[in-house]
């Protein structure tokens, strides 16, 4: 393979930089770096030819990666490195096919030109452009973000049916060996081998370039069918064998590796003689027209006495009776040597099948077949189970099933499971068939799944996992067969149930910005920030320490519902979601709720009502639980189910939106963790009755792309945010002039705002500066709102002390008496909520009810409060209980 120098040093720098190595450079080696794999300090790589990563740990690890799959980004970007230019009009396609593809372009230029496929008005994709025929020419998008954009990365352009590709001024000479491909990359590779080997395209596994074969009949050419090894190609060269020997041609089959192209097999340098001897085999292998057969061909390339095969999606054993073959005197053929190569004659192969045959039991046993994908390692517990992917002989859906390791300690084991998992399949195998199986999945380097039992950012890995999507530094990919995502070297998977998300439309236009601004005025834009920053409230706590708290109330009809639900929409949330109750639920229930998002917003429901003494197994929710989540602190920790101390704790990962009547109730520490929105319907009127309306009536489907477009922009919305949060704290900290005087409010404010004016990034100019301007002084104007609510108290409190104030002294013969408090300390209040009750309805007061005023009593700023308390009343004579207050006033007096 070529690559010029700056794509050798820029290979070289990601190396010695990659702190998840840590290499040790030693000369012009790297050693000692951390395997990704077993975590020894074991990995290497030669700066000279740094193409590939390896662990010395030969037998006990064998982790091993190409630098291309590290480190993708160097190896892209083609149009931005190597633009075309007049002088140079290929200069992308050239820098592709040799960078990317690993193909000499001396021996393929001229075969070729850098073409271009257009996405918009303005916006054009470099391809690389291969001419069919004057009539037909096929095009491959060259960088990897355009093929994300895209969608697909080639296209064929006009009719190519019977026809293909072939280099210029290749020939068919009597007796040549041709092979067949399905694409122009796989057969350009079989040019760069040491014996270069004539190979033609099909262009499709759909196709067969019928033209090119009838013109050179009766050459005694063989054609080799070089397919890729899937279902697809598996049914194609089985088809086009039958349609050329029908011809009087001769016809071979050859397979790569499962899940490997050709032109894969030549950049890892594994194109060579045995390789392709390996793929005759395959051929063999996967042409096999009965399980008898297959068992026969395993035989002769492993020669195993005793072992399991697969046939149609069905297990089967065979077992050599040793004794009766090895002494039978008629047996003259006892296997084919593969070593010599597969280029049997049938009637050879058929001879060697029937000896096989006469002397081998072969039977079923298990009607599907499982096969070992990898190990899921669950992040927050460690737990580790085997998953496996099962197709079945009957053709029922394939499907993934997982259990723990003890599936393998016997037959029995491994049928139950099977058993449970599928309903109706199981494993009649001996222990011994099971041990062969076990050998097979395990004798090669296990992989490993990370489990997430959470929806959203996963912050090792910095990929944010969904059930059937995920997105890594922008890019997109959808869950794979075996239900998993791969990104560069880290691979995960969501295992939590529950949440639907729906993945929305690719090309986000964001066109109702303008009815939401209508619709739900200046508290909505203030919504939509934060609900877009909260979708890195991880990476923001891990640069500025904490992610505030949105507390959106309003009375009811004032349209709070309605904007969340249209919130979760946006994030691919149906159903009507709009958050939970968590005075409804358990400490354990409320955890587990609020964990399963990570930098995703969780929404209280209607937080503030309190416990009414009905529900004796539930502790009510106090807003004092959730403070430290501020800065994204643990929910819960709880012991694992091992013998050991060993706990699990459970992170807050996400942002908290308070959804309610009335204001947050609690102590100063909450409070001024908020940025507090109320709703009313001052605003509303006709048009924007219309505008809701519309709102409400747009899907997940339809909004889902909000999240797709946050995430695709993931880099770009982050240093955004980061450059103006910086100009905005400075700003609000220098208009303040005492107003607010709280560092923490003012931060929170200027996070949230920092985050509205990155709304143009995904809406543009369909949100004004105008608008932007207004929502963030509304921003400022409740940074100030919300420093007057930490001055004083709860209005709920200011009208109980305004009543206590109105009622407690009255007039009498003697004088003025206190009717209310009960202390004989004048340095205390003491009041019984009872009797207080009692006086405020005789004399007509609304006063507020226990449940409501109990809770506000420890945030008391009037008078600070003691404590609940037996007291001698100097009212009544005789104990009773007391709220008792200090008497701020007559500390005063003093």
């Amino acid at each position: 393979m070529e690559f010029d120098e700056i794509i050798l040093q820029e290979v070289r720098r990601a190396l010695i930089n990659d702190s998840s190595f840590s290499f040790r450079k030693a000369g012009n080696n790297l050693r000692q770096g951390i395997c990704p794999n077993c975590g020894e300090r074991e990995c290497f790589v030669n700066l000279a030819k740094p193409w590939r990563v390896s662990c010395g740990r030969l037998n006990n690890c064998q982790w091993s990666a190409t630098t291309r799959e590290l480190y993708p980004e160097i190896f892209e970007n083609f149009k931005e490195r190597y633009p075309a230019t007049e002088s140079d009009p290929d200069a992308t396609a050239d820098a592709y096919l040799q960078h990317n593809r690993g193909f000499s372009l001396s021996k393929i230029k001229g075969m070729y030109h850098q073409g271009y496929r257009k996405k918009s008005e303005n916006e054009y994709f470099p391809t690389v452009k291969f001419i069919i025929n004057q009539n037909c020419y096929w095009q491959r998008i060259i960088d990897s973000e355009d093929v994300r954009k895209n969608g697909a990365k080639t296209h064929i352009y006009g009719d190519y049916r019977n026809i293909g590709w072939m280099p210029p001024e290749m020939t068919f000479e009597e007796g040549d060996t041709i092979w067949i491909t399905e694409a122009i990359f796989k057969s350009i590779a079989f040019l760069h081998l040491d014996q270069p080997i004539k190979s033609i395209a099909a262009l499709s596994s759909s196709n067969l370039p019928r033209d090119f074969i009838k013109a050179n009949l009766n050459k005694k050419i063989t054609w080799v069918i070089a397919e890729d090894n899937d279902p697809a190609g598996h049914k194609a060269a089985k088809k086009y064998k039958q349609e050329l020997e029908a011809l009087g041609e001769r016809v071979k089959i050859a397979f790569p590796e499962y899940g490997e192209d050709w032109d894969d097999a030549y950049k890892d340098g594994k194109l060579t003689a045995s390789y392709l001897n390996e793929s005759f085999y395959r051929g063999f292998l996967v042409m096999a027209d009965s399980y008898q057969q297959k068992a026969f061909f395993h035989y002769c390339r492993y020669q195993f006495n005793h072992s399991v095969i697969d046939f149609q999606n069905a297990l089967y054993s065979y077992k050599i009776n040793e004794k009766s073959f090895d002494n039978d005197p008629k047996n003259k053929f006892k296997y084919p040597d593969p070593e010599k190569g597969w280029d049997i004659p049938k009637e050879k192969i058929d001879q060697y099948f029937t000896c096989f045959t006469s002397f081998t039991t072969i039977k079923e046993i298990c009607p599907c077949k499982p096969e070992f994908l990898y190990i899921e390692k669950d992040i927050i517990t460690q737990e580790r189970t085997n998953c496996f992917f099962i197709e079945f002989a009957n053709h029922t859906p394939s499907m993934l099933f997982s259990n723990d390791g003890t599936i393998y300690k016997s037959a029995d084991n491994f049928s139950n499971g099977l058993l449970k998992h599928t309903g109706y399949a199981p494993f009649t195998g001996s222990n011994v068939e099971l041990s062969i199986l076990h050998k097979r999945w395990f004798h090669k380097r296990i992989k490993f799944v990370q489990s997430v039992p959470f929806c959203g950012y996963e912050p090792k890995t910095g990929i944010y996992v969904f059930p059937d999507f995920a997105y890594h530094k922008g890019q997109h990919q959808k869950v794979n067969k075996h239900g998993f995502f791969s990104f560069n070297r880290n691979s995960v998977k969501c295992t939590l149930d529950g949440f639907n998300f729906v993945k929305g439309v690719d090309d986000f236009g964001g066109n109702w910005i303008n009815d939401f601004y209508h619709a739900f005025d200046l508290n909505g834009m203030v919504l939509l920030a934060w609900w877009m920053g909260t979708l890195f409230a991880e990476q923001i706590r891990a640069k500025q320490d904490s992610w505030p708290f949105l507390e959106y109330t309003g009375a009811p009809g004032a349209g709070k519902s309605s904007q969340l639900r249209f919130m979760w929409r946006c994030l691919g949330v149906d159903g009507g979601y709009e958050g939970f109750d968590p005075n409804k639920s358990t400490l354990a229930g409320r955890s587990a709720q609020m964990t399963q998002g990570s930098n995703l917003p969780v929404v209280l429901l209607e937080a503030d009502r309190h416990d009414d003494g009905t529900r004796k197994n539930i502790k009510s929710f106090n807003f004092s639980e959730i403070k430290n989540l501020y800065n994204g602190g643990t929910m819960r920790i709880r012991g694992t189910k091992t013998q050991t101390a060993q706990t699990n704790t459970l992170k807050f990962r996400g942002g908290i939106c308070i959804s309610q009547n009335a204001e947050v109730e609690g102590e100063e520490a909450i409070l001024e963790r908020i940025v507090h929105c109320h709703c009313t319907k001052a605003h509303f009127n006709e048009e924007n009755a219309d505008a809701a309306n519309r709102l409400r009536d747009m899907t997940a489907l339809e909004l889902g792309g909000f999240l797709h477009a946050a995430l695709s922009n993931e880099r770009k919305l982050f240093d955004g945010y980061l450059r103006i949060y910086k100009q905005l704290h400075e700003k609000f900290m220098s208009q303040d002039n005492g107003q607010i005087g709280n560092w923490r409010i003012i931060h929170n404010h200027a996070q949230v705002a920092a985050w509205l004016w990155q709304l143009p990034t995904l809406f543009g100019n369909k949100i004004s500066g105008d608008q932007l301007n207004k929502a963030e002084e509304h921003i400022w104007s409740r940074a100030i709102s919300r420093k007057k609510r930490l001055a004083s108290d709860h209005p709920l409190l200011e009208q109980f002390w305004d009543i206590y104030e109105f009622l407690n002294v009255k007039n009498s013969s003697a004088g003025p008496v206190e009717v209310l408090n009960h202390s004989t300390d004048s340095k205390q209040i003491a009041i019984n909520m009872p009797s207080f009750q009692e006086i405020a309805s005789h004399h007509r007061q609304n006063l507020p009810s226990s449940s409501e005023l109990i809770p506000l009593f420890p945030a008391s700023k009037k008078h600070k409060c003691i404590g609940l308390k037996p007291t001698r009343s100097k009212i009544l004579n005789k104990i009773i209980k007391c709220w008792v207050f200090r008497n701020e006033e007559d500390k005063q007096d003093e």
